[in-house]
């Protein structure tokens, strides 16, 4: 009762509602949760003060002296429900968790319809008593061929649906549990399949899981799409199994194939239960730091400091100072070597020259 009063349903889905067994025929029968009034608003606040009553059908224990009763669904229920759609979407796994729960209880045709005011927008709301109504039409159909003995053998589409006659929600609680179980998984049937055309998922074979994803939060995206696209839950048990062993990573697959004998779901999650733990993501993160030069199979070389580059020594000739003649100022010679009769800047010069014509005569 706590988990329920703060919203905690994933607590709730593990541990189950405490307020039903099953009789000997299968009828699920509520015996611990009391029926209580819809807790008063005080204060003028939004939340409701006090206790939150059971789930809405109470069937009295047989010889109690108690009748069956119908009280609406809680108002914490139903706000948390609303809260969830708003913040995460209508197919998203917080919202298919909260159905999860309110569906292990027993439900009337008004609930059904109840949740699906609470779920769905009004296009959507019409779109969902379309789809409900063919379902139970058919199933109606269906109870006309069950013997004479089977309480069902008379509920037609009013008692199925909660209309004509049978709108009352508690003419509705008072109907026969097996009545009431054929009204709810039809009722549910048709709240899946509306929420299916107004939030579209990927189709279920194609939810793999990744290299280094958890192995239980893949089986429980692949649950959650097929319970939204798979009716019947016998098929759904099936297509899970094998689903999750041919959609789950290499190595998970490795690990379910050498399980012995018929390998069930928790079988494999279980074997699997380590995957995608510490050790798996350290050894993804070292094999993503690993330099690209490990593939040739060499171990990669430390970079070495680059040595410092020396200039090179210049020549002696640069070294040599180029003479210049003083006689008449051009470089490439010395003044006894001077044959010039001309100055650099251009005034005829003595000397030299008229030795070297005397002595060519």
């Amino acid at each position: 009762m706590r988990a329920l009063e703060e919203g905690d349903w994933r607590l709730l889905e593990t541990l189950g509602i405490p307020n039903s067994f099953e009789d000997s025929g299968g009828n699920r029968e509520a015996v611990t949760l009391h029926p209580q009034a819809v807790p008063e608003v005080q204060d003028g606040s939004d939340s409701p003060k006090g206790e939150i009553q059971a789930f809405p059908v109470y069937k009295a224990l047989p010889n109690s002296g108690e009748h069956d009763k119908h009280e609406v669904i809680a108002w914490k229920v139903a706000q948390d429900l609303q809260s969830k759609v708003a913040q995460h979407g209508l197919g998203s796994a917080e919202v298919m968790q909260i159905i999860r729960v309110i569906n292990t209880d027993l439900l009337s045709p008004f609930d059904i319809r109840h949740l699906g005011e609470i779920l769905f927008q009004p296009v959507q709301f019409t779109v969902f008593e379309e789809t409900w109504r063919k379902l139970v039409d058919k199933a109606a159909l269906g109870n006309m061929q069950r013997p004479a003995a089977d309480p069902r053998w008379t509920a037609g589409t009013d008692a199925l649906m909660g209309t004509g006659p049978f709108s009352d929600p508690s003419l509705q609680g008072i109907l026969s549990s097996s009545v009431l179980q054929q009204a709810q998984q039809v009722g549910m049937a048709a709240l899946l399949k509306t929420i299916e055309l107004s939030a579209p998922r990927k189709r279920y074979t194609e939810i793999v899981q990744g290299k280094s994803e958890s192995f239980l939060f893949f089986v429980e995206k692949a649950a959650a799409s097929l319970e939204k696209q798979v009716e019947d839950d016998g098929l759904r048990q099936l297509l899970l199994r094998q689903l999750v062993r041919d959609n789950a990573n290499e190595e998970c697959r490795k690990i379910i194939d050498a399980l012995p004998g018929d390998r069930e779901v928790t079988d494999m999650v279980e074997a699997c239960a380590k995957v995608g733990s510490g050790n798996q993501r350290r050894s993804a993160l070292a094999a993503f730091l690993q330099p690209v030069h490990a593939s040739s199979g060499r171990e990669p070389k430390q970079p070495k400091q680059a040595k410092k580059q020396k200039r090179p020594k210049p020549s002696q000739k640069e070294n040599t100072p180029i003479p210049q003649c003083k006689r008449c100022g051009r470089p490439g010679h010395c003044t006894g070597y001077c044959r010039s009769r001309t100055h650099a800047d251009g005034q005829l010069l003595s000397g030299n020259f008229r030795r070297a014509a005397r002595s060519g005569n």
